[in-house]
């Protein structure tokens, strides 16, 4: 099965917690979208990235959003280019005041899932997404949580969806070389563990 037609965006959303992190605390996020049309202009690859920005770093709506106090940005590739591939377009997002301190671990996210029509292996794909500074952080991802971190997700592909070209959420299967628009999202109420995201250690306490 070949790919369908289109041009095939790889799109990274970087999220930076505090202006004093460094590239290792960043939090990253992959994307695939299909313009499905035959070519897309530098224009509208920099209307993809500054929607999808304006999803994330929102400074408020219903769904999860970072712009109150996280900065971060929005990076465009073109999947059929040669990698290392050239950058197609970027955004950035400094917020008006940023965190000086986090309210929750580094580690924990919540893992936004989606499928094609059917959760099968090549046709399934997910993104885990950290609380934002105002989140009450208990021992399970709450009803509320979870239709947030939900609304990120569809909000993303309704706003997409409204570019020109139209843009589709898709899965890319690496092993198929293969996409799959994306039809269906979900989440639970457990926070996964990225311990990728950890701080670093600096400072401990022995005895004796």
């Amino acid at each position: 099965m070949a790919a369908s037609p289109g041009v095939h965006a790889i799109v990274e959303v970087t999220i930076q917690c505090k202006a004093s992190d460094t590239p290792r605390d960043w939090m990253t996020n992959t994307w695939s979208f299909n313009s499905g049309a035959p070519s897309v202009t530098t224009a509208q690859w920099q209307a993809l990235t500054d929607a999808i920005k304006g999803v994330y770093f929102a400074t408020s709506g219903s769904w999860q959003h970072y712009g109150q106090s996280f900065g971060g940005k929005v990076v465009a590739y073109d999947r059929a280019d040669p990698t290392p591939r050239p950058e197609k377009a970027f955004s950035t997002f400094t917020p008006g005041t940023w965190a000086t301190s986090l309210n929750f671990p580094r580690q924990i996210a919540c893992c936004l899932s989606f499928y094609s029509l059917r959760n099968l292996k090549r046709q399934r794909g997910r993104v885990y997404l950290p609380p934002n500074n105002t989140d009450t952080i208990a021992d399970g991802v709450g009803t509320a949580q979870m239709n947030q971190f939900l609304g990120l997700g569809t909000q993303m592909a309704t706003v997409v969806g409204a570019l020109v070209p139209v843009w589709t959420h898709e899965v890319w299967s690496v092993a198929g070389d293969t996409d799959h628009p994306v039809s269906n999202y979900w989440v639970n109420d457990v926070w996964d563990t990225q311990r990728r995201r950890e701080a670093k250690e600096t400072s401990r306490v022995v005895h004796p």
